[in-house]
């Protein structure tokens, strides 16, 4: 009596304390005391221990009664000793005890559970020759073990079964499978489903109207999703927290957060409590669409509410700070997060990694990678493939490739990001065949290239000037069937670069033929290939198309027809483009200046060209090397030295460093004069400065 007691008090080692006593006094324990012993373990969970015991106890001899079984083998089951319990429940069979259905099902779903299906196939059909007759219920866990795994064929053929066994499926059998289905996205089969729920006369539960539309909103048919939850409502079914957190959910990953907010504001009405899924759908919401304040007061009522944040809160904070350039808000994020006890993962990690690197901060995208390590989390493949974007950037491919080697010896496998990035790094240093290695070394891990990586490879080649490389890469990408985004047609600006305009034409048909809409970028590079060969009509009818497909001009556009007209001496044309420019709202920069500054001196009118400076100065820019050497050349041109030496000491003051062709106009202008001393020593000076003298400084 007292074993029983302290067993059923949980308290088994005083139990077994009992048990040597008894057994020093010489007395035979009974089955009822094993009986009690094993059952306490069992309620504390100990399946080990327990079965130990029971093996002694039929090493002594004595029977175990069915209830214990059944307790034994719910206890193995509970702690995932399946194999075990499997085995005593063939033991019971040999003893001519037949199980009940239950102990079935309980196996059943613990194989299913650790997704060995063939045990529990095996199972169910021992059961079958047992003469345990299936109910609804096995059906039910069968098809749910099946359809975890995706195994569809099998679970239509078990609902035909069952069917035809006359066994009739419940709305847990539905929902299984509309819950199954939705999961994998397979709408149109949830909807068969559903329609043979309903023609069955099943009524629809929260459960059901859940899975659709969770369902329809992870598949992007937030219509259908928001039709669902009206029908919901019109049948009397009572929405739940789930359920308005999917349909939020599906809402902002849609970008419709007025919609998601509306949907919020009816569920606080309707006294249903918002949880932490309900509150990181909304903030991630906010975060995506840049309105990181509407993001931070939601999570200030997150926590008027009571609710706690999660991991995933803090994540979206943290990535909509950085994605907005808030770095030292990002940074302030996570270290509350740590304040608060809530322990970042690998995502809050890549995160921050990826911000900085995005940043050009690549010191502290290491510092912080060095401290994911530090604290145990390993990182995958995002983590890495930010950091080794992050160095390519900052042209430290050395760094990359050390860090991509890592990656390797860490086991993580490079996806597609990780070795275009590797590329890109390589072709932005001009080192193609490097970046070819990485090329091959790709295909042969069967790793597809995508858009991104033949587009570095092309615009690698066109900033080399090597074209026929760079339309080899665009065929071969065009025959594995990968379609060239504008990026990749912008390659056009290699041809513009080279004078080649016909053929940057041809390119510009190319990609309208496909259905790719060009933008600022593909315009921007023909109108400055015009202008660069002075053919400033067609550089202008480039321009209206652009305006007319409804492509704004930015700062670039304008800068390079105004260069055009200047280059051509055409300055009042120049201006009308500036004063479109300014009327258009669009701001001039130091390039436009410098133009207009250098087309001036070509004419002779310094005076205008420092007025020009002057407006330059008022207007916030800072003068470059382009900038002092246009004016100095323009004095030079027109004998003013003394002028011309002004403006270098202006240029010198500044801080801003006078290169080989400052010196060349400044000697050119003394030789002109006869001040051959103050060419020498010009000479001298620029030699000492490192700066290499050119064909025209020696002439």
């Amino acid at each position: 009596m007292n074993i029983e007691c302290y067993c059923r008090l949980n308290q088994v080692d005083l139990g077994f304390s009992l048990l040597g006593k008894i057994i020093k006094l010489g007395y035979e324990p009974d089955i009822v005391t094993f009986t009690n012993l094993i059952h306490g373990l069992c309620a504390i969970k100990n399946g080990v221990d327990a079965v130990k015991l029971f093996y002694k106890v039929i090493d002594l001899g004595l029977q175990l009664d069915l209830y214990s079984y059944g307790a034994l083998i719910k206890c193995l089951f509970k702690t995932g000793q399946n194999a075990d319990a499997l085995k005593l429940l063939r033991m019971r069979r040999l003893m001519g005890c037949k199980p009940d259905i239950g102990i079935y099902h309980m196996i059943m779903y613990g194989f299913f559970k650790d997704n060995l299906v063939s045990q529990a196939s095996e199972l169910f059909s021992e059961m079958i020759s047992d003469g345990v007759l299936p109910t609804v219920t096995t059906y039910n866990l069968l098809i749910w073990g099946h359809g975890k795994l995706g195994q569809w064929d099998e679970v239509w053929r078990l609902l035909r079964e069952m069917i035809d066994a006359g066994i009739s499926p419940n709305i847990y059998s539905y929902n299984i499978l509309i819950g199954r289905l939705s999961k994998e996205g397979r709408m149109k089969e949830v909807e068969c489903v559903f329609d043979m729920m309903i023609d069955s006369c099943q009524v629809p539960n929260t459960v059901t109207y859940n899975s659709l539309i969770d369902g329809y909103c992870k598949n992007g048919l937030i219509g259908k999703a928001r039709q669902t939850f009206d029908t919901m409502l019109d049948t009397g079914c009572t929405p739940n927290v789930v359920t308005y957190s999917s349909l939020i959910d599906g809402y902002c990953k849609q970008g419709l957060i007025d919609k998601a907010m509306q949907t919020f504001d009816t569920m606080l009405d309707m006294g249903c409590t918002p949880d932490v899924v309900t509150y990181n759908s909304l903030i991630d919401g906010y975060c995506k669409e840049g309105l990181i304040d509407k993001a931070m007061q939601t999570f200030d009522i997150m926590l008027d509410m009571g609710c706690t944040p999660g991991v995933i809160t803090y994540n979206s904070l943290i990535d909509g700070y950085y994605k907005n350039g808030l770095i030292d808000k990002a940074r302030q994020t996570f270290d509350s997060m740590l304040d608060m006890g809530c322990t970042p993962d690998v995502v809050t990690y890549s995160s921050l990694i990826n911000g900085y690197c995005k940043n050009g901060l690549i010191g502290k995208a290491r510092q912080t990678f060095d401290t994911m390590l530090d604290t145990g989390c390993t990182p995958n493949v995002v983590t890495y493939s930010s950091l080794i974007d992050g160095y390519c950037k900052q042209g430290l491919i050395d760094k990359a490739m050390q860090t991509f080697d890592t990656m390797l010896d860490m086991g993580c496998t490079p996806d597609v990001v990780t070795y275009s990035s590797l590329i890109d790094g390589y072709c932005k240093k001009g080192l193609m065949d490097e970046a070819l290695q990485i090329l091959d070394t790709m295909l042969s891990k069967g790793c597809a290239p995508g858009v991104v990586t033949y587009s570095s490879l092309i615009d690698g080649y066109c900033k080399k000037g090597l074209m026929d490389e760079a339309l080899q890469i665009l065929d071969t990408m065009l025959n594995k069937g990968c379609a060239p985004d504008v990026v990749t047609y912008n390659s056009i600006d290699g041809y513009c670069k080279k004078g080649l305009m016909d053929e940057a034409l041809q390119i510009l048909d190319t990609m309208l033929s496909k259905g790719c809409a060009p933008d600022v970028v593909t315009y921007n590079s023909l109108i400055d290939g015009y202008c660069k060969k002075g053919l400033m009509d067609e550089a202008l009818q480039i321009l209206d198309t652009m305006l007319s497909k409804g492509c704004a001009p930015n700062v670039v556009t304008y800068s390079s027809l105004i260069d055009g007209y200047c280059k051509k001496g055409l300055m009042d044309e120049a201006l009308q483009i500036l004063d479109t420019m300014l009327s258009k709202g669009c701001a001039p920069n130091v390039v436009t200046y410098n133009s207009l500054i250098d087309g001036y001196c070509k004419k002779g009118l310094i005076d205008k060209a420092m007025q020009t400076f002057a407006t330059m100065l008022d207007m916030g820019f800072t003068p470059d090397v382009v900038t002092y050497s246009s004016l100095i050349d323009g004095y030079c041109k027109k004998g003013l030295m003394d002028e011309a030496l002004q403006i270098l000491d202006t240029m010198l003051s500044k801080g801003c460093a006078p290169n080989v062709v400052t010196y060349c106009s400044l000697i050119n202008g003394f030789c002109k004069q006869r001040g051959m001393d103050d060419a020498m020593r010009l000479f001298k000076e620029m030699s000492s400065k490192w700066q290499t003298p050119d064909a025209i400084t020696y002439t």
